[in-house]
């Protein structure tokens, strides 16, 4: 293959990676923006956004069920990663007790807090880590350094959630863009030929809560 046949082949699977990524974030957001801004129905909106994500591996990369679910990164995660993402999160929760003692301030929960947690979990912590890591990640990661990956996939994760943080869902999504040391540990970890994502759902939602309930 000669260089020019090679770039024209890179270009266009860039192009069918990002057209899969538009119409997963498209199903993603129309559902969530009427549905779910806070994980009330987190689940159902995770089934949905993963299932579409099946459907973009199966139409446009030819790939079985099967296929997908080690594409995606859907299996077992690394138990040293689990644990050292776990401690960090427990660590960066620990912030609001602490402040909450050290300035008197009154902690309080939602009422509805365990339900949007899970909601949250699934929404926030799945189905968004399925689109960016193990969709968008993945399929930029073949063929590609861990940080070429990376910067191709910082652009399309940075605008959405700049747009979500005009949107004003909530104003911690611009710090959320950030706040992704645990889960490029998980990643950095992972071999690019089984790309876990079972770890970074445990950072992101703990994120998305911690704005949601700020």
């Amino acid at each position: 293959m000669t260089k020019s046949q090679s770039q024209q082949f890179s270009w266009q699977e860039l192009g069918k990676i990002l057209a899969g990524f538009f119409c997963i974030w498209f199903v993603f957001d129309r559902t969530a923006l009427t549905h779910s801004t806070l994980g009330e129905r987190g689940i159902l909106i995770s089934i949905i956004v993963i299932t579409t994500t099946f459907g973009v591996e199966k139409l446009i990369f030819k790939q079985t069920v099967l296929d997908a679910l080690r594409s995606l990164g859907l299996g077992c995660p690394n138990l040293r990663t689990m644990l050292i993402v776990i401690f960090i999160c427990m660590i960066l929760l620990a912030f609001y007790p602490a402040f909450s003692l050290a300035t008197g301030t009154k902690l309080t929960l939602h009422d509805h807090w365990v339900g949007m947690s899970l909601g949250l979990f699934a929404q926030a912590g799945m189905a968004e880590e399925v689109l960016f890591r193990g969709y968008l990640f993945g399929h930029l990661r073949r063929g590609r350094t861990f940080w070429h990956a990376a910067r191709l996939s910082l652009l399309p994760f940075v605008a959405v959630h700049v747009l979500l943080g005009l949107d004003n869902r909530s104003g911690f999504n611009a710090f959320s863009c950030g706040n992704d040391i645990p889960t490029l540990l998980s990643l950095r970890s992972q071999s690019p030929h089984h790309l876990g994502i079972s770890t970074p759902p445990l950072d992101h939602a703990r994120c998305n809560q911690a704005g949601d309930n700020s």
